[in-house]
């Protein structure tokens, strides 16, 4: 299997929505998420693209340490990627039960026009 089929059957339950831009993730992005995947590390960089942090943070989401699911998230959102808005908005309300959070992350999905939070 390749490294996007790899990639691809990992997020599956993410990137089936139109609206998550997988086949914008470059070959180096793919590899990024694959080593991840195998090993469940990742180093940080500056020049990391919105989508990329997203999927990172989805793999933490997954892998239910949500420390580094929210600092990607976090990362992500400073770069006004919706998605991450809306599922940490998600996060807090299921997981952490802060219904401020909860309003404040799917507040400012609405204001990227994210369907999902509207």
């Amino acid at each position: 299997m390749d490294t996007k089929q790899i990639v691809y059957e990992h997020y599956k339950i993410y990137i089936d929505d139109p609206k998550i831009e997988f086949d914008k993730l470059s070959q180096s992005e793919l590899l990024t998420l694959k080593y991840l995947i195998d090993t469940n590390k990742v180093k940080y960089t500056s020049d990391m693209s919105s989508n990329l942090l997203f999927f990172i943070g989805s793999h933490y989401l997954m892998a239910k340490q949500y420390g580094l699911m929210k600092n990607y998230y976090i990362l992500a959102i400073q770069q006004n990627n919706s998605n991450a808005m809306y599922f940490l908005g998600v996060h807090y309300h299921h997981v952490e039960k802060n219904s401020e959070l909860m309003k404040l992350y799917h507040t400012m999905a609405i204001q990227e026009n994210n369907s999902h939070a509207m």
